[in-house]
């Protein structure tokens, strides 16, 4: 159990590392690392999916005190319970899926280095976002996953119908903003 804890503390530095390790490598050694950090995080999911599960607990994990306003104290916590656990399971396998899968499409891109940070990017706010604890954070998490399937679905700018459609995601992420928004507002 204290491992699971220590490891779920590192989650999104996991995937973060990829970003960090890109400035430093070759693009083979990055898409190797990716994928090796991938298939750990699928393994740190499967885990606490089934830890949290078959002994119905709930890990809540408190990080930063982020900000306060009056009344308002905001802290940035992980929460993984039933739910953000199996979600957890599904985002890694998914990532993991669209990284091998990546990486063999993209293997004459010359910009292949940067689709490979943007997915890292992208897996690591959808992380968090399914981990946040509270409204803030999760519309914090909501916007830069809105962000960054801006920045992977115009990826190649050239084409005319990719930006077109990145123009549509971010018209529908709008719309979800102020749904999300409102939502918040009513609790």
């Amino acid at each position: 159990m204290f491992m699971a804890v220590i490891s779920f503390t590192l989650y999104p530095a996991y995937i973060s590392s990829v970003v960090i390790v890109g400035f430093l490598f070759n693009k083979s050694s990055l898409n190797l690392y990716f994928l090796v950090v991938q298939g750990l995080v699928l393994y740190l999911s499967l885990g606490w999916g089934i830890d949290v599960l078959v002994h119905r607990i709930t890990l809540t994990l408190p990080l930063v005190h982020w900000f306060q306003l009056r009344l308002l104290l905001v802290n940035w916590e992980y929460l993984v319970d039933s739910l953000s656990g199996i979600m957890l399971v599904i985002i890694a396998l998914i990532s993991l899926n669209v990284n091998v899968y990546s990486v063999d499409l993209l293997d004459y891109d010359t910009h292949q280095e940067q689709f490979i940070w943007l997915l890292a990017i992208f897996a690591i706010w959808i992380t968090v976002f399914v981990m946040s604890n509270n409204l803030i954070v999760l519309f914090f998490c909501w916007e830069l996953v809105g962000l960054c399937s801006y920045l992977l679905i115009s990826f190649w700018k050239e084409r005319q119908q990719s930006v077109k459609c990145s123009f549509k995601a971010i018209l529908y992420n709008k719309v979800g903003d102020i749904s999300l928004l409102l939502s918040i507002g009513c609790t």
